[in-house]
C-alpha cells in the first residue's frame, strides 16, 4: 500500500456495502495533511511514498545492516554502508535514520534519494548495542537542551527537524524537553533553528544554547521589534 488511495481501495474491497457507503462519505469528510479539499480523491505529489520505501522496509525487518546508495546529487552516487535506526515520516517526507559506519556519525537521509537497497556482506564494525548506546551518550552531550510548555509541545507536534524526540516531563504532557547536537559552523542549520524555536512560541526555556545560535535568536528578535517599531 503506497498511499492513501490504495488504503482506500483495500478497505472498500474487503467492507460490506454498509461500511463501503459509510467509507466513501468519510473520504470526503476526514482531510489529512494532503488532501485537496476541492477534490479528496485527487493525489497530491506528497501522498505517494518513494518507490524505495517497500524494499528498505522489507530488507530492515530481516537485517538493519544495510547497504545503500545515496544520491543526494543525480549522477554523483555514494555507496553506504549503513545500520538502519528508523524510518519515518517528518513533514510529508520519508526518511531512514542510520549511523553511518564509514563516517561515525548518525544521518538522516531521505528515502527519494536512495537508489539501491540490499543486506550488507561487510562485517559490522559496531555491534547494534554499542551504536544505540553511542546515540544516547550524544543526546545526554547535546549543545542545545529546550524546555516547552503547552503550546510548545502542540507546535512541536506539527512540526520539528527529524530525529528529535521530545520528552515529557508534566502530567497530561503540559511540559517536554528534548536535546539536539548541533553543528555550530553550518550557518544554514543554525538558521533553520533559529526560525523554528521561534515559531515553538513564548514558553521556550533553554537549559543550554550555543551562543552562535544565541547571536542569531537575539538578531531576529531585535529585528522583529525594529520593524513594528516604524
Amino acid at each position: 500500500m503506497q498511499n492513501r488511495r490504495s488504503i482506500t481501495e483495500k478497505l472498500i474491497g474487503i467492507a460490506s456495502q454498509a461500511q463501503h457507503d459509510e467509507l466513501i462519505e468519510l473520504n470526503h469528510i476526514l482531510l489529512f495533511e494532503n488532501t485537496n479539499p476541492a477534490n479528496p480523491n485527487l493525489l497530491e505529489l506528497d501522498d505517494a511514498a518513494p518507490a524505495e520505501l517497500n524494499q528498505l522496509i522489507s530488507l530492515a525487518v530481516r537485517d538493519k545492516h544495510l547497504r545503500l546508495t545515496y544520491e543526494p546529487s543525480i549522477g554523483w552516487p555514494q555507496l553506504m554502508d549503513v545500520f538502519l535506526i528508523h524510518i519515518f515520516n517528518s513533514n510529508a517526507h520519508w526518511l531512514v535514520e542510520v549511523y553511518d559506519f564509514d563516517t561515525d556519525a548518525f544521518r538522516y537521509l531521505p528515502v527519494e534519494m536512495l537508489r539501491d537497497s540490499a543486506i550488507s556482506t561487510e562485517k559490522m564494525k559496531r555491534s547494534e548495542q554499542e551504536i544505540l548506546s553511542k546515540k544516547r551518550l550524544g543526546a545526554r552531550e547535546s549543545n542545545l537542551v529546550v524546555k516547552l510548555d503547552w503550546t510548545g509541545i502542540q507546535r512541536f507536534k506539527r512540526m520539528h527537524p527529524p530525529g528529535i524526540i521530545l520528552s515529557f516531563t508534566g502530567m497530561f504532557q503540559s511540559s517536554g524537553i528534548f536535546n539536539v547536537q548541533l553543528d555550530v559552523t553550518d550557518a544554514e542549520a543554525l538558521a533553520y533553528y533559529a526560525d523554528w524555536l521561534l515559531f515553538l512560541g513564548k514558553g521556550v526555556e533553554f537549559e543550554r544554547i550555543p551562543d552562535e545560535l544565541r547571536l542569531i535568536l537575539e538578531e531576529r528578535l531585535k529585528g522583529s521589534a525594529d520593524t513594528l517599531a516604524k
